[in-house]
């Protein structure tokens, strides 16, 4: 069990009602927001698993000021987690489904440590999203879990508040949301409650790879990544980076491998995929350039930087015959590795 709803007991229904939503770090503890169990005690809360199973609460940990609650189970499946640093401008997904037809939510971090006055009243550090789905209200999604999206077993924080319009109406009803959502960071979370993630997978941990790249020192961006801890073996950003070292020593075929590796973890990483149909074109074969012809075609709207540059792509006739190098390829079409 990774995401799951919260229920809470409703005195003036005489029921359960849906409060928010949830997600399991580890036998028995699941992470919500503090407001969504809002001073329950545990036996007037409920987790209920995609399933639709509902389990028992035994202890229910709140702290208002962060606005972050975690519960005790007696027991619940386990869930492999890890906490990531957020860097400005790094994709983040929330995969919880408050309803049945409600979407998932995709967006970018805008700042780092965004200090607010929550609806609670005190003064809390937290990452400032922007969404990409205009909802125009996000109740059920407090407590979900912000997830890297290239990465889902790493959470960088816990979703809590939405910013509502500044447009003042003469009518009553509520201001629309807007696409700006609060997360309390999950390591802030950790912390508080002595919770031991798997790992701690900081989202610039392949900076320096990329800087030793840039600088030409192809050995020395490979024994990091070699040493690297073996978590980051199972994110999609890990196995680009050695198709990248693999690709600038010229290796297509091990490029390619590593690249197959990489979408298994993440079959919509967009520098994944174009790092293979780049392998694919610089084979130069009839066969591998129809292969790279074929994967524009099943990647095509999945990412605007990539249908941008596979038109770049078709424009330059390098789906034709004609040899070519990584530079010259790169020269008349680039395909930026910046949204990693």
């Amino acid at each position: 069990m990774t995401d799951c709803g919260i229920l809470v007991r409703s005195q003036r229904a005489s029921g359960w009602v849906p409060a928010g939503s949830g997600f399991a770090l580890a036998e028995g503890v699941v992470v919500t927001a503090n407001h969504v169990v809002r001073d329950q005690p545990a036996i007037d809360v409920l987790v209920q698993t995609p399933a639709g199973i509902e389990l028992p609460v035994a202890v229910v940990t709140g702290d208002p000021v962060i606005d972050v609650a975690v519960l005790r189970l007696p027991s619940a499946p386990p869930s492999s987690w890890q906490t990531g640093r957020a860097g400005l401008g790094v994709r983040w997904t929330v995969t919880s489904r408050p309803r049945g037809n409600d979407p998932q939510l995709t967006g970018s971090v805008a700042a780092l440590d965004r200090l607010i006055v929550n609806k609670g009243g005190h003064e809390v550090v937290v990452l400032q999203l922007t969404v990409d789905q205009p909802l125009e209200e996000f109740k059920g999604y407090s407590g979900s879990a912000v997830r890297l999206e290239s990465a889902a077993t790493t959470i960088l924080g816990v979703l809590c508040e939405q910013v509502r319009s500044r447009l003042v109406s003469g009518r009553s009803e509520k201001r629309p949301a807007t696409n700006v959502l609060y997360a309390v960071p999950m390591t802030c979370v950790a912390q508080r409650f002595g919770l031991n993630p798997v790992s701690t997978l900081p989202a610039t941990t392949f900076d320096g790879v990329r800087s030793l790249l840039d600088e030409g020192r192809v050995a020395d961006a490979d024994r990091v990544l070699q040493h690297l801890p073996n978590n980051c073996r199972q994110t999609a950003d890990f196995w680009y980076w050695k198709a990248r070292v693999a690709l600038t020593n010229h290796n297509l075929t091990v490029a390619l491998a590593y690249a197959d590796k990489g979408l298994a973890h993440d079959n919509g990483h967009a520098p994944t995929i174009a790092i293979k149909i780049k392998s694919l074109l610089l084979r130069n074969t009839p066969e591998s350039r129809a292969h790279a012809r074929q994967l524009t075609v099943a990647y095509r709207k999945l990412h605007e930087s990539l249908d941008a540059w596979f038109e770049c792509l078709q424009g330059a006739g390098l789906f034709d015959d004609g040899l070519r190098t990584p530079t010259e390829l790169d020269r008349a079409c680039l395909f930026s590795d910046d949204t990693i």
